[in-house]
């Protein structure tokens, strides 16, 4: 899981830091509650956090050089649910009160929709297709993005049951 800034710098209504400038003292406690931790965790060391405290960890540290686009690649593919939807709320969040722009690599579609206005379908390393989320996943028109989402397992309308149904 990877968070990336990919630009410093904005004219964003969020007061930032400017890119040539290190975030320090105040700055750090500022990211550390915005994304949920208390200040005092800049003085424990990394494995005394919880999966979920560590990517909140690794959001902080992407947001401090103040970007405007944040690179997200399987940020939240080794967490519970529970966690998962926590970090997923804070993104979103995140993404609104900063003024940011999320790129995210993900093969979860559940999450892409969740997050993501626009989707780009990638075979081999070529787009096969890309418009809005909704359009793309709703109305998919290349076969290659037809057969990823017949892939997607999903559980069925009337109660649970043990198997899983394909679209």
């Amino acid at each position: 899981m990877t968070w990336t800034p990919a630009r410093p710098g904005s004219s964003s209504s969020v007061n930032r830091v400017p890119a040539n400038r290190p975030c320090s003292g105040s700055c750090w406690h500022e990211l550390l509650v915005a994304v949920g931790l208390e200040p005092d965790a800049a003085l424990r060391y990394l494995h005394e956090f919880s999966g979920g405290q560590r990517q909140r960890i690794a959001i902080a540290r992407a947001l401090a050089p103040r970007p405007t686009v944040l690179v997200a690649d399987e940020p939240f593919f080794a967490l519970d649910a529970t966690v998962r939807g926590q970090i997923i709320d804070l993104v979103r969040s995140l993404v609104a009160g900063f003024g940011l722009s999320l790129i995210l690599v993900s093969h979860d579609i559940g999450v892409v929709q969740q997050l993501c206005d626009r989707l780009l379908v990638l075979k081999d390393g070529s787009i096969v297709e890309a418009g809005g989320t909704e359009t793309v996943l709703f109305e998919p028109r290349h076969p290659y993005t037809r057969e990823l989402l017949r892939a997607v397992p999903t559980l069925p309308e009337q109660g649970c049951s043990a198997t899983v149904n394909r679209r």
